[in-house]
């Protein structure tokens, strides 16, 4: 009953991430903490999906 349970958080938890990019890029640091590895190569892909907002914004 463990593992699954921590599998369904890990899931849940690459959700959040994503949807806070497009309000806050502060916010990711804080993800960053909590998170591992995982939320670093998210982070990664995030940085280019932040570049396109950016030329939309200008």
């Amino acid at each position: 009953g463990s593992a699954p349970t921590s599998v369904s958080s890990s899931k849940k938890r690459k959700s959040i991430p994503q949807k806070i990019i497009t309000t806050k890029k502060s916010t990711i640091n804080s993800t960053l903490t909590i998170e591992n590895d995982e939320t670093i190569t998210l982070n990664q892909t995030t940085n280019e999906s932040i570049n396109l907002h950016n030329d939309n914004s200008a």
